[in-house]
């Protein structure tokens, strides 16, 4: 099966594009906030579990979100591929990702990093901004960690797996074509 593990800023706007891909080619959109969510509304064990951590403010703890993950991905059966959004975030989650995708020799395993510009996302999320509580430097602080954090992780998948840089800016449909261009899937 293939598997397209996609990263970018958060709020840089690419979970449109990741819907609007996923049904092209007919694959999975696995998101890992949406199915933490689910976890949680439908009240499963690990749903609970992960409850509580949230409840308290706490980071999730990886062991519980790999389990999340492997579970939606074992359910994954009757389209072409998966596509994952929002995980791995770290070296560390790579690396349990990897571990556990490997063990079915038929998957193929490659990694899409959109990059958007940091004032791109600013602009966006100042548009959106409702509450009137926006605070740029915080917002910087963020992305700039965000860009740290996705380096790192780039740079792990490299030494792995296939990865492909992709520019996130522009129309979606500028975005999607370059996505499956590079992807040549």
């Amino acid at each position: 099966m293939e598997i397209l593990i996609i990263q970018g800023f958060a709020d840089a706007g690419h979970r449109i594009i990741i819907e609007k891909i996923s049904k092209a080619l007919n694959y999975h959109h696995l998101s890992l906030i949406h199915l933490i969510r689910q976890e949680v509304a439908t009240e499963t064990s690990i749903g609970q579990s992960l409850r509580i951590f949230m409840n308290k403010g706490e980071v999730l703890p990886s062991s519980l979100v790999q389990e999340v993950l492997e579970n939606a991905i074992n359910k994954c059966v009757e389209k072409k591929g998966i596509l994952i959004e929002g995980y791995p975030r770290s070296p560390l989650h790579a690396e349990l990702l990897l571990g556990f995708l490997s063990q079915n020799p038929k998957n193929r395993i490659k990694a899409c990093f959109l990059s958007t510009l940091k004032e791109a996302i600013i602009a966006r999320l100042k548009s959106k901004n409702h509450l009137g509580d926006f605070d740029e430097v915080l917002i910087l602080e963020r992305l700039n960690n965000s860009e740290r954090e996705a380096n790192e992780l780039k740079t792990y998948l490299e030494s792995r797996i296939e990865v492909v840089a992709i520019d996130g800016a522009g129309t979606i449909d500028e975005v999607s074509n370059r996505l499956l261009t590079a992807l040549k899937v």
